[in-house]
This record gives C-alpha cells, sequence and structure tokens, in this order.
C-alpha cells in the first residue's frame, strides 16, 4: 500500500502535468503540441483513482504540512 506522502505527491505531479501542458486563459502559453501527449489526462485520472482513496482515508493530518491537502 502506498503511503500518504507518495499519494499525495503522485497527485501533485499530475495536477502540474496537466496544469502545465493545456494552454489556460490568463496564463503563458508555452506552445505544447497536445496531439503529440494524448494520454496526459487519463494519465491524471489514473493517478486520482489510485491516489485519492489513500489520501482521504488520511485527512487527519498524516500528510505533511506544505501538502495542498493538509
Amino acid at each position: 500500500m502506498m503511503e500518504p506522502e507518495i499519494a499525495d505527491y503522485l497527485a501533485s505531479i499530475a495536477s502540474l502535468i496537466v496544469l502545465a501542458t493545456h494552454d489556460m486563459p490568463g496564463l503563458i502559453s508555452l506552445g505544447l503540441d497536445l496531439t503529440r501527449m494524448p494520454n496526459i489526462d487519463q494519465f491524471r485520472a489514473d493517478v486520482y483513482a489510485i491516489a485519492v482513496p489513500i489520501l482521504d482515508k488520511n485527512k487527519e493530518g498524516d500528510l505533511p504540512p506544505e501538502s495542498y491537502r493538509a
């Protein structure tokens, strides 16, 4: 079983990858070719399917203080 810190790290990295690869309004465009990255959304969904149940079990402060879920 994954530890909560690892699950938190994976969820954070998955969010960062999605935010960094999509051109969101108001952010600087990185000019990435999304046709070369067809699995980004599936990667995020897979990570969340694994990590979120672990994080939900450990909401009592088991995560590090710098965690966005802490």
